[in-house]
């Protein structure tokens, strides 16, 4: 370990906690402040200079970064199930409540980002994070696993979300939940990745069940991964296990079924079913009657299904279109949508806006909010793609064609596109930053800060980043929009399971039979909620397998 790493880490729990303690404006005003603040160092009672605060916080993230202690997914068992938690380091030591405050102000302050001026160290890094997890998963532990009541609200998500109402079906929703939250956790062997996991489970097993995993080190991995999926898909009442399946360019256990998650592999992206913490999601309808639980032999999956449609056409994945320097594919598979959405009688903008997020931003439906968040959003975004250098006159000149078209044939009252006045300011707010950067190498912060001040900005920005990532926006030959698995390609098709409260891409490998892979879940912008779950689809349903 790097001393000066060491030495940084303990100086930000101690010296600096101790000031932010004092700081007259407190927690929610010192997050507001710029890390290059030098007056703020003066305001918190810091002597140091600003090299030295600098380089602290440097071997602050350069610790973390690290992944040692925080990292490994049996730590999560051991601070969970400890009584107090202190933290040593050479001769000072802090307690787990300090840790966990600099985690959340560290990542409230988006001081990470301006650090890094460009982004390029810690892109996609979000420090502090492994912290955050296991004191989640230490609240839920001790507030009694599958029954918690406390601030993660364990019992009403799985009551809520997934369906969940017997001890069984909650406790076997609290290990799914376990095995997903620690999927980013690292393990030498990678049968630990649900080894670790089955000590703070068993604590809270039901009494009228038998704990149904042994570890057995004399297993395969794939097996083990096969088993403990099996038992929570026949336990669980919404097949939400499946939304745990990684996109299949992810996986690193090739000749795991199709349908197993490869718990080996974290999961870049939130599943849809655990954005759907208020229950909004319910393709087939599950409330109105009672889960299938589904027949697995000789690892085939077999389940009820229907097929509501076949993908015609596909767009760039969207991390490297909300990455990247070009948004033009995403206003161009918005393009070949009617003007007027023929499902639920919105505007092909809203549309694509809806689907951006999986409609999934706060946690309760505001329209008009979303509408505010996606016009800013997409202001900015348009901005930084016609500022940027890789970007040639034809592509810039394409990129506002397609908006001007957006515009004109859309609804009259439909203000999600913006104004070419809107995004000539923004073009103009950006180039007077980048010279201003140019002009003063003090400036440390990152371009996006020049439209990031906009909170609605960044508000449609982190639920594109939870939901999107490795995932792709496609249509289907009936005309749906979707935000589907970065694999998702022509010919796939989405069908909706007996049970299940979100649609899945499936690729039909042996069609005499229907044999099917499973590609992953999805979002299809007009059947969420089970709108086109109707009593005659209902009777179209039929086993089907999944390999």
């Amino acid at each position: 370990m790097n001393s000066d790493d060491l030495e940084g880490f303990t100086w930000i729990h101690t010296e600096f906690a101790t000031a932010l303690h004092a700081f007259r404006g407190g927690f929610n005003e010192a997050i507001k402040k710029s890390v290059f603040d030098k007056d703020f160092l003066t305001e918190l009672g810091i002597t140091e200079s600003l090299s030295s605060w600098l380089k602290h916080w440097a071997c602050y993230i350069s610790f973390l970064r690290r992944r040692r202690w925080f990292y490994r997914t049996w730590v999560i068992q051991e601070a969970a199930m400890a009584q107090d938690l202190l933290f040593v380091c050479n001769r000072t030591s802090f307690q787990w409540d300090r840790l966990m405050e600099i985690a959340v102000f560290i990542s409230a302050s988006n001081w990470t980002a301006q650090l890094s001026p460009n982004g390029e160290k810690y892109r996609g890094i979000s420090v502090g994070s492994e912290i955050r997890r296991i004191a989640l998963l230490r609240d839920e532990y001790q507030s009694g696993g599958p029954q918690a009541d406390g601030p993660s609200e364990r019992k009403a998500i799985s009551s809520v979300a997934f369906g969940a109402k017997t001890d069984t079906e909650l406790w076997f929703c609290y290990l799914e939940s376990l095995l997903f939250q620690t999927r980013g956790q690292g393990a030498c062997d990678a049968r630990d990745k649900i080894f670790s996991m089955l000590g703070l489970a068993k604590s809270h097993t039901p009494n009228q069940i038998e704990f149904p995993i042994q570890p057995n080190y004399d297993r395969k991995v794939e097996y083990i991964y096969t088993s403990v999926t099996t038992k929570m898909l026949q336990n669980t009442p919404t097949l939400s296990t499946l939304s745990l399946v990684e996109d299949r360019s992810k996986r690193n256990l090739r000749s795991l079924p199709s349908w197993v998650p490869d718990y080996s592999h974290s999961l870049p992206w939130t599943p849809l079913t655990y954005l759907n913490y208020s229950g909004r999601f319910d393709t087939s309808l599950t409330r109105k009657e009672s889960g299938l639980s589904p027949t697995i032999s000789q690892n085939t999956l077999i389940v009820s299904a229907v097929r509501v449609g076949v993908i015609s056409q596909v767009c760039e994945p969207m991390n490297e279109i909300l990455g990247g320097p070009y948004l033009l594919p995403a206003l161009l598979i918005c393009l070949a949508l009617p003007s007027i959405y023929h499902s639920t009688s919105e505007s092909r903008v809203e549309v694509l806006a809806k689907c951006l997020i999986a409609d999934t931003l706060g946690t309760v439906p505001d329209n008009s909010s979303m509408k505010r968040c996606f016009h800013d959003w997409l202001v900015g975004a348009l901005a930084l793609n016609l500022t940027n250098s890789v970007l040639d006159t034809v592509q810039r000149d394409r990129l506002m064609h397609c908006l001007r078209l957006l515009r004109t044939q859309g609804p009259q009252q439909d203000d999600l596109v913006p104004t070419i006045r809107e995004i000539d300011s923004a073009v103009e707010g950006i180039r007077n930053f980048q010279e201003l950067q140019r002009s003063n190498r003090d400036i440390r912060f990152s371009i996006l800060d020049s439209v990031g001040e906009n909170s609605k900005y960044v508000a449609f920005s982190q639920a594109c980043s939870r939901v999107g990532d490795n995932r792709r926006l496609f249509l289907t030959s009936c005309g749906y929009l979707g935000l589907g698995p970065r694999s998702t390609d022509l010919h796939d098709e989405v069908w909706l399971f007996h049970g299940a409260r979100v649609p899945f891409v499936l690729r039909n490998i042996l069609a005499e039979n229907e044999t099917f892979v499973l590609v992953g879940e999805t979002y299809l912008h007009g059947i969420m909620h089970g709108e086109n779950m109707t009593e005659q689809l209902r009777r179209e349903m039929r086993p089907i397998h999944i390999v």
